[in-house]
């Protein structure tokens, strides 16, 4: 008796963000039929039931979908709840399919083609969306929304430093920015010299003894009187700027309270995520920055050594040196994930401070490149990269005197705590 031919159905979907498409492809590439559905549960219904009728028909089904955005993920939700295997592609496979065309067309229901050939020529390669990388997804998620919110506070702060600069300059001769509640509470009761001038200054010793916990007194509050008297702050509008400081100060406060907020729901879905409780063990790495560093990552397996994952975080320096000076200004490549660049540097400035290995490596450069800081800095974030990319290869907390034995390591660099 002969054997029964397995009879096979590739399904393409060419997701869009309110609608996909779909093709039926048969096994020896004859199309069995096209179909549009909406981005809702009963056009889901709709699809699911055509894929059942399928297989009652002896079909064995295959589904692939393309990873456009995150417009994808309703659907792959919604099959996979109902036990249907879904194979994600990355839009580049199908391009190089695409590209096989002679007219290069992009239509809906072509590509929906594309990608269903692309399965059934065995080329579909699934991406990797588990219980795990979900979480980590979720992270990121977080982390980026976070850095947003401080991006916001960033330029709200630089908002009124303009407005301060304008009526009370001498401001900054006291507080050298906004980093402090007692400088931002002096503003939002006290926006003007006039306004400042005005009040009882034993009343001003309370008041700011309180804001600062103890920590600041009457010195202060007298030199802010003394210079208040003499300022050379602007007259011109200060009615309108004793409305609009106190409330650009309510805003930065209303923020940095959602900051606080996102950041414990960070902490609270970082707990027992393997790979953020490795970073933390670098000194100076918070639960916040190594879950941003750990969610733009995503997959350490992505990256087959140190010098790719740093080309990805798009810090590495590009120097004109001739010996011992610097030709030129200094430049990074930018490349890479803007999230992971920015977050290596503000770690690689902590780390500097408490971890002796990266205070000595950031001395040394300094003194390299005297009176340019952030270049330094840079050099110990692209230190800091490598040696994450140490720790999350072989899954071992930081230790500056431990020799890291890791598959595909070359020799010359062998430790943690090595010269880059």
């Amino acid at each position: 008796m002969e054997k029964e031919v397995e009879k096979w159905l590739f399904v393409g979907i060419d997701v869009g963000k309110r609608r996909h498409d779909a093709c039926f492809l048969e096994g020896d590439g004859k199309v069995l039929k096209y179909m549009q559905f909406d981005n809702r549960i009963e056009s889901f219904k709709r699809f699911l039931s055509n894929i059942e009728q399928f297989s009652k028909e002896g079909f064995k089904v295959s589904v692939t979908v393309e990873a456009t955005g995150h417009y994808f993920l309703n659907l792959y939700s919604f099959l996979t709840k109902r036990g249907i295997e879904v194979t994600v592609v990355n839009p580049i496979q199908t391009d190089s399919v695409r590209n096989v065309f002679i007219r290069k067309t992009k239509s809906d229901r072509r590509d929906s083609f594309i990608i269903a050939e692309l399965a059934r020529l065995g080329r579909a390669r699934k991406s990797n969306i588990d219980s795990e990388r979900s979480r980590i997804s979720n992270i990121k998620m977080l982390t980026r929304f976070r850095m947003e919110y401080v991006s916001k506070v960033s330029n709200i702060k630089k908002k009124l430093s303009s407005d301060v600069l304008r009526v009370f300059p001498e401001f900054f001769d006291v507080f050298k920015g906004f980093n402090t509640r007692t400088s931002l509470m002096i503003l939002r009761n006290y926006p003007t010299p006039r306004r400042l001038l005005r009040e009882d200054r034993t009343i001003l010793y309370a008041l700011v003894k309180s804001w600062s916990k103890g920590r600041m007194g009457e010195e202060v509050v007298d030199r802010l009187i003394s210079l208040a008297k003499d300022s050379i702050g602007s007259f011109i509008d200060i009615d309108a700027m004793e409305v609009e400081i106190p409330f650009i100060v309510d805003e930065i406060f209303f923020l940095e309270e959602d900051i606080k907020e996102i950041e414990r729901h960070i902490e609270e879905q970082s707990s027992e995520i393997e790979e953020i409780e490795l970073l933390k063990t670098i000194p100076g790495i918070s639960t916040v920055s190594a879950a941003s560093i750990v969610g733009e990552i995503a997959n350490i397996d992505r990256f087959d050594s140190a010098k790719k994952l740093r080309a990805y975080a798009g810090i590495d320096p590009s120097l004109k040196e001739s010996g011992d000076s610097v030709r030129g200004r200094s430049t990074i490549s930018k490349r890479g994930s803007p999230y992971l660049r920015r977050t290596l540097y503000y770690a690689a400035n902590v780390s500097r401070r408490f971890s002796p290995t990266f205070k000595e490596y950031y001395k040394r450069k300094l003194s390299q490149h005297p009176n340019r800081e952030r270049y330094a800095i840079v050099y110990v974030a692209n230190k800091l990269i490598t040696v994450i990319y140490y720790i999350l290869k072989s899954k071992k907390p930081f230790d500056p005197f431990y020799e890291m034995k890791i598959k595909g390591i070359r020799p010359e660099i062998t430790t943690v705590n090595q010269e880059s």
